[in-house]
């Protein structure tokens, strides 16, 4: 995990998490991270193949790009996010992710929630307070008015931001 304050990071290719083939394509590219996606690529049926396939290629991507930083993305707080980190972090992962790429964050509670649970899970795993990060999604106008205040009280726990999804939808 790269503890460097200022990340460098030009682009990310989501991975769709419960497709092999696309890991397997993956290793074509050269981009700054790579985000396993078990969100909004996966159908609703995939979800568990998502998490284990993702669980299951961590080593294969790391192996052909030691140095990328790995950001797998779970489901958001509202739906299948607590499973799906579980799903996905254990002993042997955890040294071959750098965090979480967490969708749909609008509230400082909601990012409090996601630095609560990791802070568990690094407990338990007995990994560095903080190592875990995360890049928050900010996708509806009221995450953007909540922008500064995540960003400002959570600095221990993100790298870097993510602006899109939904806004695009809701902002014309």
């Amino acid at each position: 995990m790269q503890e460097d304050w200022a990340i460098d990071i030009r682009s990310a290719l989501l991975i769709p998490a419960h497709q092999d083939r696309f890991y397997r394509r993956s290793i074509q590219f050269n981009p700054s991270i790579y985000v396993p996606d078990m969100e909004g690529a996966v159908p609703e049926g995939e979800k568990d193949r998502a998490r284990k396939m993702c669980r299951d290629r961590l080593r294969f991507l790391r192996q052909h790009n030691p140095r990328i930083r790995i950001y797998p993305r779970p489901n958001g707080l509202a739906s299948t996010f607590h499973k799906d980190v579980e799903g996905v972090l254990n002993g042997e992962t955890v040294p071959l992710i750098s965090g979480f790429s967490v969708p749909k964050i609008s509230t400082p509670e909601e990012m409090g929630e996601v630095d609560r649970f990791l802070t568990e899970k690094e407990k338990q795993l007995r990994v560095v307070p903080n190592s875990l990060k995360v890049i928050p999604w900010f996708e509806t106008p009221r995450s953007i008015v909540n922008a500064v205040a995540i960003l400002g009280k959570y600095r221990h726990r993100i790298d870097v931001a993510a602006f899109g999804g939904m806004l695009r939808e809701t902002i014309k």
